[in-house]
């Protein structure tokens, strides 16, 4: 009998570390982007001189990267 081969990870020990956090990063630009816009488009279907939607949805998305950010730098 000869002993298991190990299988050897074909991607770099420093790069998993990058991907998460540059996913991280891009939901985060995600959220309130898309946050912003729908503000954005309901400020244009209103017809408000003020863009109050827009800043409230970039408040909320803003809100909602932070929450989500440390959702998922949580330590287990």
């Amino acid at each position: 009998m000869t002993a298991p081969k190990t299988r050897r990870s074909l991607i770099p020990s420093g790069t998993k570390d990058y991907m998460r956090y540059s996913g991280i990063g891009l939901t985060m630009a995600g959220c309130v982007t898309v946050c912003t816009l729908l503000g954005r488009w309901l400020d244009g279907f209103t017809g408000w001189r003020v863009p109050v939607c827009t800043i409230a949805g970039a408040l909320i998305g803003v809100a909602g990267a932070m929450a989500y950010l440390f959702r998922a730098t949580r330590k287990p």
